[in-house]
């Protein structure tokens, strides 16, 4: 009996170090992610570590999946600039996804603006053409929002958007920022 609570007690401890084991290379893994990371104040570094985690489905900065319908909701280990992101995910396509709600149109409108200077100014203008265009509301009046997009060898790689998101007590605006994975088989010279 003694023998068998020994081994009982080494399988207990084997399963124990197996155990922390896993969680100390599940942390120097996250150790690892975030010395990959950017600076929190290096704009133009988080947009393209973004962007160059975009080619590959943002594999580095994905975890945790949350199957929809349609569509696959990936919460992203990486939060810039303290917006809520995460990853979508439909078919082979993928975006990065930011947001921040505001409580009124001027609000949203700096955000916005400054959004978009920003993104011009991180990235070279002869790889990226833009174009803006006011989003329609139910009534097909151009009054909902506005977004610019950002398109790179001719495929929409990024877009910020501006919408009236308001509802029955409230009248907020939500600025988003998207950043996707390029369309597989379809690279343009």
């Amino acid at each position: 009996m003694a023998i068998r609570s020994i081994s009982g007690s080494t399988l207990i401890l084997a399963i124990l170090a197996g155990f922390l084991t896993g969680c100390a290379s599940h942390l120097e893994k996250e150790v690892q992610l975030a010395a990959k990371q950017p600076d929190q104040t290096d704009v133009c570094g988080q947009l393209n570590y973004v962007f160059d985690n975009s080619s590959n489905g943002f594999q580095a900065i994905r975890t945790q999946p949350d199957f929809q319908n349609k569509i696959t909701l990936w919460k992203s280990t990486y939060q810039p600039l303290q917006a809520h992101c995460e990853i979508w995910q439909w078919a082979n396509r993928y975006s990065f996804v930011c947001s921040k709600v505001l409580p009124d149109a001027q609000s949203a409108r700096a955000i916005y603006d400054e959004t978009n200077a920003t993104i011009q100014q991180c990235v070279k203008p002869e790889n990226v053409a833009t174009r803006t265009e006011k989003l329609p509301d139910s009534n097909g009046q151009k009054t909902k929002g506005e977004k610019t997009e950002y398109l790179l060898n001719g495929q929409v790689r990024g877009s910020s958007q501006m919408v009236n998101t308001k509802g029955l007590f409230s009248d907020d605006w939500t600025v988003y920022v998207l950043i996707s994975s390029p369309i597989p088989g379809n690279s343009k010279p």
